[in-house]
């Protein structure tokens, strides 16, 4: 979380950095979204990421190891 958080603030989106999705990163979230013109959800989905310019993350493959 501490990568996005740094992302929206080098976008020039007011959000702390501490590491913890809070309310208020959901709201920097969403701000960054609508601003971008990408779904607005409050949530860092994959979309969002290639907008911030991280990494999305690999998809996972379900069950037990």
């Amino acid at each position: 979380m501490k990568d996005a958080q740094r992302a929206l603030a080098a976008a020039r989106v007011g959000v702390g950095q501490d590491g913890v999705y809070r309310p208020p990163t959901a709201t920097a979230v969403a701000r960054f979204q609508k601003e971008q013109g990408i779904n607005i959800i409050g949530v860092v989905d994959v979309a969002t990421q290639r907008r911030l310019g991280l990494a999305a993350d690999a998809p996972r493959q379900g069950g037990r190891d």
